[in-house]
């Protein structure tokens, strides 16, 4: 066990202190919980219980040892000090100064028991003007302006499901006594935490309350991509009355999707332009070139070549994801010069007379699509060396159509 050789004096209550030294207790530290004679830790009448425990206390107490002193006689003071002088590490949440008028303060324990590392937490600290104010997680989250940000579907703040300030806080504690007991290697000395519950809070929002620290303004939850204002990362209710949940938040998905991502507005009006309305767009770009293109001169054919080649990237690009899940072959590079070569066979006459570099326009621009939605993006390696033949026509042809598109021949 991690921390077996360990003695922890536990004087704190309900769940901020006890978690801490629950997890150092099941990592094999020797925890010994002190209560007060005249009533003992809440939890063990709070909330449901089984076998006559209840479920909180055994998930906050489980293999502690316990023992009741009264704090407020000098002979348990004596009592706890003793203890100390042969523990590592002491763990209160008492009001701020409190412990200093039972004699139990830092200063006071530190003189008989130099090693032993002292943490306290409290809602708002030790110092600062807050000091003083009490406060349990609820109203701590309140005062960070967490609730602010945690609202039901009626727009009102609504009770979290965890007490966030009361576990931050135990595990940041945790993590200074144990960062704390592992400097004392070096140096032989204990130390002196101080946490405060709101420091915890405030620690964790930098990715939510950005706009709060920069801009002094209150955020717009439906704008904060991590608080429902991005599509990907939301909850859905679906029709039968349940809910779905979507938590993406790289890039990735959104490009594999080719969904809307709040965080590009670019990408946005193209992917909705050209992937949820991209059928008749591409139908009427095939009708155009196909009864009319012939006629057209040179330079209005090959601006509609392009307008047909933009719309068909994002059509290859779903019909590929869809062919490769399906069956497992690597249509992207075939396909990509199948389709190359029928879109230059269909359009071949456009401009009124034969100009190769001209009609591979399309396949240069399906070429181009091949090799970066399939060999760069989707990261396929069976598919890169079509990918890479497919781009390598495309790259070439491109260069010739936008020499033709300034009327000069190639």
């Amino acid at each position: 066990m991690k921390l077996e050789g360990i003695r922890v004096i536990d004087l704190s209550l309900f769940l901020p202190g006890p978690l801490a030294t629950q997890f150092m207790a099941d990592h094999g530290a020797e925890v010994i919980k002190v209560e007060s004679i005249h009533e003992g830790e809440p939890n063990r009448e709070i909330g449901a219980k089984r076998g006559g425990t209840s479920v909180y206390f055994a998930n906050t107490h489980r293999g502690k040892q316990s023992l009741a002193l009264n704090l407020k006689d000098p002979a348990g003071v004596e009592v706890l000090l003793r203890l100390a002088e042969k523990s590592d590490v002491l763990v209160e949440a008492f009001r701020p100064g409190v412990v200093d008028r039972l004699g139990i303060g830092y200063a006071q324990v530190a003189k008989r028991a130099p090693q032993l590392v002292y943490a306290s937490i409290a809602a708002f600290g030790q110092r600062g003007p807050y000091r003083d104010i009490a406060a349990h997680d609820l109203a701590t989250e309140a005062m960070t302006g967490v609730l602010s940000l945690n609202r039901g579907g009626d727009g009102k703040p609504a009770i979290p499901a965890l007490a966030n300030a009361d576990m931050l806080a135990s595990m940041m504690t945790l993590s200074g006594i144990l960062m704390a007991l592992l400097r004392r290697k070096d140096t032989g000395r204990g130390d002196y935490l101080d946490m405060a519950m709101a420091d915890a809070l405030l620690a964790c929002l930098p990715n939510n309350m950005g706009v709060a620290m920069t801009e002094r303004r209150q955020p717009d939850l439906k704008g904060e991509r991590a608080l429902g204002g991005n599509a990907l990362y939301n909850i859905y209710e679906t029709k039968d009355g349940r809910h779905v949940t979507m938590g993406a938040l790289e890039r990735f998905p959104s490009l594999r999707l080719g969904v809307l991502d709040a965080q590009s507005p670019a990408e946005n009006y193209f992917k909705h332009a050209f992937v949820h309305e991209m059928m008749p767009g591409v139908v009427l770009c095939v009708v155009v070139l196909m009864l009319v293109g012939a006629p057209l001169e040179r330079t209005w054919g090959s601006l509609i070549f392009g307008a047909f080649a933009l719309s068909a990237i994002p059509v290859t690009a779903q019909v590929y994801r869809l062919l490769d899940a399906s069956t497992g072959v690597p249509w992207s590079g075939s396909a990509g010069l199948a389709g190359a070569l029928l879109g230059a066979y269909f359009i071949r006459g456009l401009g009124g007379h034969f100009v190769v570099p001209g009609w591979l326009l399309l396949p240069a621009w399906l070429g181009v699509e091949t090799l970066v939605v399939r060999g760069a993006l989707i990261d396929d390696p069976v598919s890169v060396p079509w990918a890479t033949l497919c781009g390598a026509i495309g790259l070439g042809a491109g260069v010739s159509s936008g020499l033709r598109l300034l009327n000069v021949e190639a």
